[in-house]
C-alpha cells in the first residue's frame, strides 16, 4: 500500500533556492529558469523540443503556512528544490499516461512527468531523467501525485 506524502522533497540530495514565480505552479510541477531570471513551467516535451531540463521542482511554501495543495501566483516569491541524483521527490503525472513502478520518465509540457520513450537519436537516449516509483494509472482525469527518482 502507497504511504501518501504531504510534501514535495521525499529524501535525497538536493538545494532550496528562491526565485519569482512567472506565471501560476503548483507544488511539485517541474519549472525552468527563463530569461527574465524567473521560474515558469518547462514549455515542452524535453525529449522532442529542448533537450534535457535542469532538474528543479516548486516546493510547498511551508514557510508561510501553505501546503503542497495550495498553487503560487505569477510575482509570488516561491521556493524550488534542484534536485540531484537519487533524489526523491512528489511530482505530476501527466493525463493520459499509465506508468507502471521502475517506468523511465522525462518532463512534459506543462511541468508534468510524461513516459518517456526511446528515441532514434542517441544524444536523446539520456533525456530519460527520472524512474517512476509507484503504479499509477492516469489515462483520464488531470494530471495525478506520483513518486519519482531523479536519475
Amino acid at each position: 500500500m502507497a504511504t501518501t506524502h504531504h510534501k514535495i522533497m521525499i529524501s535525497g540530495p538536493y538545494f532550496i533556492e528562491e526565485y519569482i514565480a512567472h506565471e501560476a505552479i503548483k507544488p511539485g510541477e517541474i519549472v525552468a529558469l527563463n530569461s527574465d531570471n524567473e521560474v515558469a513551467l518547462v514549455a515542452a516535451d524535453a525529449a522532442a523540443a529542448t533537450g534535457p531540463v535542469e532538474k528543479m521542482v516548486m516546493i510547498e511554501q511551508s514557510l508561510t503556512g501553505e501546503t503542497i495543495d495550495d498553487e503560487c501566483t505569477a510575482g509570488d516569491h516561491i521556493q524550488v528544490a534542484i534536485m540531484q541524483t537519487g533524489c526523491v521527490f512528489n511530482g505530476f503525472l501527466e493525463t493520459g499516461d499509465n506508468a507502471a513502478i521502475g517506468a523511465k520518465l522525462s518532463a512534459h509540457a506543462g511541468g508534468t512527468l510524461h513516459l518517456w520513450v526511446a528515441s532514434a537519436t542517441p544524444d536523446e537516449s539520456a533525456w530519460c531523467q527520472f524512474v517512476a516509483l509507484d503504479a499509477l494509472n492516469n489515462t483520464t482525469g488531470s494530471p495525478g501525485r506520483i513518486r519519482a527518482r531523479v536519475l
